[in-house]
């Protein structure tokens, strides 16, 4: 069987937008993913203008960014933000803690609860359905 028969969909994750450019460039990947962790791990200090330059590189294929706020009103905020960025971007909710906090049961509990709300909320949404995942 040949790679292109194959139903599968390589995501490239990273921060490195030389690293991005180049994986796009190649065409081996169907589309690319990152997260606040990464882009600390890469220097990125402003996430929108790293958003946005990672948009203007891969313009056509699915881009995931992920929220890092811990409150429900952050996460729901950042969600649309991120979303208005194009038709490419899909947002990831994340259940966990960014600031690794206590895993206690009752604590992600109420994280899950916070990303299951900011889910439902933006499913109201219409033409953010096609565009949320929770990680």
């Amino acid at each position: 069987m040949r790679f292109e028969d194959m139903n599968i969909k390589i995501f490239s994750d990273g921060a490195d937008l030389d690293k991005i450019s180049e994986a796009y460039q190649v065409g081996t990947v169907t589309g690319f993913t990152t997260n606040p962790t990464l882009m600390v791990q890469a220097g990125i200090t402003n996430y929108m203008a790293f958003a946005q330059e990672v948009l203007r590189i891969v313009p056509d294929l699915p881009v995931s960014f992920e929220v890092f706020s811990d409150d429900f009103d952050g996460m729901y905020a950042q969600a649309m933000r991120l979303k208005e960025l194009g038709e490419n971007v899909y947002v990831k909710i994340p259940v966990t803690n960014t600031k690794q906090e206590s895993r206690s049961e009752e604590h992600t509990s109420e994280l899950q609860s916070q990303a299951y709300l900011v889910c439902r909320l933006l499913l109201e949404k219409k033409k953010h359905t096609q565009h949320l995942t929770s990680v």
